[in-house]
């Protein structure tokens, strides 16, 4: 098992656009894309640079060194600096219970706990 910290890695974009995020090599694991649909007010949307309501939500897991780099992939295809493009963020996972789930989830086949 890699003794690496593990990081939770969320991409917020216009609906539609989630299949471009989950479209990452350095995945290995499993991808989740749920809609969403916001209820802030718009001045706080337009901050976060998420401009529409309803929304991709992707989600993903990864070690750090590859949440880093998936961020970037997501970053060259939807240039998170102009505004409405979206927001992708990592989230530490500091506990985590069910060692058969976590391998799964990271695309870990067949890794036995040490």
């Amino acid at each position: 098992m890699n003794n690496e910290k593990l990081k939770l890695v969320i991409g917020i974009v216009e609906r539609g656009l989630g299949k471009k995020l989950i479209d990452c090599p350095l995945v290995k694991g499993i991808q989740i894309i749920n809609l969403g649909k916001g209820t802030a007010c718009s001045d706080v949307l337009n901050c976060l640079g998420i401009g529409e309501e309803e929304k991709d939500v992707v989600f993903t897991f990864a070690y750090t060194t590859e949440a880093q780099m998936i961020l970037e992939i997501w970053d060259k295809k939807m240039n998170f600096k102009t505004p409405n493009s979206g927001i992708a963020f990592t989230i530490s996972i500091n506990s985590i219970f069910g060692i058969s789930a976590l391998n799964e989830l990271l695309g870990n086949k067949g890794e036995q706990n040490e």
